[in-house]
């Protein structure tokens, strides 16, 4: 009976018995129910007082509870005193009181004030309640969380209303409602779109942009549309739970490879999903439902929104290392240690390849050492694939790590994404497959995701999944993209030379080589979380939250170079003001020579790389900028 969580009972007595005489020893028996959270005690009779009640092996013993409920009835009446005792419930959220109005001792305005210190509660009834006045209704505004108030047969029933003008009782069926934390890149990336500045520059977006700062619509997508709005077959009707067939099967031969055994074995069921996010949202509910232990590792750090999909479905979410702040570059073996020491059955997100947001990848042979401890321990793979093709440019070599695992007989899962690598960013075009041991096995699994598909979207949009379709499956188009995935790879990868090479001519601290050893749209530069905020207050320039460097817009003429260099400026006299002169930090005779001698160093580079991406990654190397000249 300890785990007994509510309790209703009704003590009752005959009334010829002298009220006197009358006890309750049971009540001695409630403080055996530690984990009672609700009781409702309707007493029907008049009991020895309620010293019995109060007494400290009965009720105060039960710490947990959240809602009490009491009726005294033919004649009895709850007194100051026991108000003061209930007040003892800290925890209390819900209150309801019934009594007689027979009773001239009554605990009155008085009692409720004793009830204005339980700041939890959020219900409270008092029903035939004479005592109570309108200033004891006013003692309750101090209940700022109060959302229903009753009282009846009171003489405040009225006057009581006036009282109620501190009380914040709800407006609305949303007024409970919070108001939500913003995602810590989209916030950023909202602030930067409200910034009227038009120097302002907005580096958030994950997305490839033109060397104007504009989006870029690949022409093999251009192409496809054109050929999709000439296309009689096409129509709007219902695709059913999975989605398009074309696209689940083009998706897994573009992850796995034509000859894979997971396609010749047909080992995998696979479905359409709205982009990465909603590919992930379907695997993970999926795993809720038939995954034993709902542990999953994700790398330090890792995309944000891996936590909000995964503890929303029901996971437990927990950090293996990855990055590593002193190199920039992968904590292999912290990565290798945390692995091996995690429980059987666990799932491991991994990254298939350009990491986000560090843009730090392993190598293969470090792959081969990931998969022998998966392996070892029988953890479950799960592959977030986002930018196969973006990141070397190479659709398999990005598919590398994927196919690694799918040879070795793995079961595992993949989500994947065309929003980077065609550029279906608000067109949400991707795909969930879960590789399973046979083909029998792939039915039922496959059951089981239209299961978690039905009651969220159903019938996932099938315009992003004609184009994907149209470009697979047309050689000419399908070589194209090809040719334009080298190309945006190619770019991204000329953007972080062009960086290094900067760094390294203005002699700035430290070892750059790492944004040489780094792949993908993203980067982690080592930019400490003050510099970031600087960065923004001083420059306009708002770089992500988590530090990242986004270098997909970099091109000629992106920004003002005048801008750039006063920011440059700016943020050497923050480093001079905070770090004194015991930073043997050089200090300039002039910020205007500074500044010249900036313009000169630098004019070359920014014809090449978006200067707002030079700034981010040169305000630090040790927290500092050098003037290695010493104008």
């Amino acid at each position: 009976m300890t785990s007994l969580q509510s309790l209703a009972c009704t003590v009752w007595a005959a009334p010829r018995f002298p009220r006197e005489e009358i006890d309750v020893p049971g009540f001695a028996q409630l403080s055996r129910l530690s984990g009672l959270t609700a009781l409702c005690l309707r007493l029907d009779a008049w009991t020895n007082g309620t010293a019995q009640l109060w007494a400290d092996s009965a009720l105060p013993s039960i710490t947990a509870l959240r809602s009490l409920e009491l009726a005294w009835t033919p004649e009895g009446g709850l007194t100051e005193k026991d108000m003061a005792h209930i007040a003892r419930f800290t925890g209390l959220h819900r209150l309801h009181i019934s009594q007689s109005i027979d009773k001239d001792h009554e605990f009155g305005d008085a009692g409720l004030l004793h009830l204005a210190g339980l700041h939890g509660l959020t219900s409270l009834v008092l029903w035939c309640c004479p005592g109570i006045t309108k200033h004891g209704i006013g003692y309750l505004t101090a209940l700022r969380g109060l959302r229903e108030l009753g009282w009846l047969r009171s003489t405040a029933d009225f006057a009581g209303l006036s009282a109620l003008t501190g009380l914040h009782l709800p407006t609305s069926f949303w007024s409970d409602v919070p108001q939500a934390p913003l995602d810590p890149i989209i916030g950023v990336w909202a602030d930067g779109r409200a910034d009227t500045d038009p120097r302002t520059l907005n580096l958030t977006a994950g997305a490839y942009r033109t060397e104007e700062g504009k989006p870029y619509l690949l022409e093999a997508v251009r192409r496809a549309e054109r050929m999709l709005l000439d296309d009689p077959t096409q129509h709007k009707e219902y695709r059913g739970m999975k989605g398009d067939p074309e696209l689940c099967r083009v998706s897994a031969q573009m992850a796995f490879g034509e000859e894979s055994d997971v396609l010749l074995r047909h080992r995998n069921a696979t479905v359409q999903g709205i982009s990465g996010t909603g590919s992930l949202m379907v695997g993970a509910h999926f795993l809720s439902h038939h995954q034993s232990v709902k542990l999953l590792l994700v790398s330090s750090p890792t995309w944000a929104n891996h936590h909000s999909i995964f503890s929303g479905a029901g996971f437990k979410l927990q950090p293996y290392r990855y990055y590593s702040p002193a190199t920039h570059l992968l904590d292999y073996e912290g990565m290798i240690e945390d692995l091996s020491a995690a429980p059987e059955g666990a799932v491991v997100l991994l990254h298939a390849c350009a990491h986000n947001p560090t843009g730090v990848d392993p190598s293969l042979e470090q792959w081969h050492g990931v998969l022998r401890v998966v392996r070892q321990r029988r953890l479950l793979p799960f592959f977030d694939s986002a930018y196969q093709g973006f990141a070397s440019g190479s659709l398999e070599q990005d598919a590398a790590a994927i196919r690694l695992f799918a040879d070795a007989g793995l079961e595992m899962l993949l989500a994947q994404s065309y929003a980077k690598n065609m550029g279906l960013y608000n067109e949400r075009a991707g795909a969930l497959t879960v590789v399973c041991a046979d083909a029998e096995a792939v039915k039922r699994v496959e059951s089981q995701l239209h299961e978690v598909i039905r009651p969220i979207y159903s019938d996932p949009p099938a315009h992003g999944a004609a184009i994907v379709t149209t470009i697979m499956k047309s050689p000419e188009l399908y070589g194209l993209w090809k040719e334009e995935l080298v190309v945006m790879s190619s770019r991204v990868a000329l953007m972080r030379q062009h960086l290094y090479q900067a760094l390294v001519d203005l002699a700035v601290p430290g070892d750059w080589t790492h944004i040489l050893k780094q792949i993908g749209m993203f980067s982690y530069t080592g930019l400490t979380k003050e510099q970031a905020v600087e960065i923004v207050n001083q420059a306009k320039s708002f770089t992500k939250r988590i530090f990242e460097w986004t270098d997909t817009s970099s091109g000629k003429g992106a920004i003002d170079q005048e801008q750039f260099f006063k920011a440059t400026s700016a943020q050497y006299l923050y480093y001079r003001q905070h770090l004194g002169a015991s930073s043997q930090l050089p200090i300039p005779q002039s910020i205007d020579r500074y500044l010249s001698f900036m313009r000169d160093r630098i004019t070359e580079e920014l014809a090449f790389i978006n200067g707002s991406s030079l700034y981010t990654v040169i305000s630090q190397g040790g927290g500092m900028l050098t003037n290695p000249a010493g104008p």
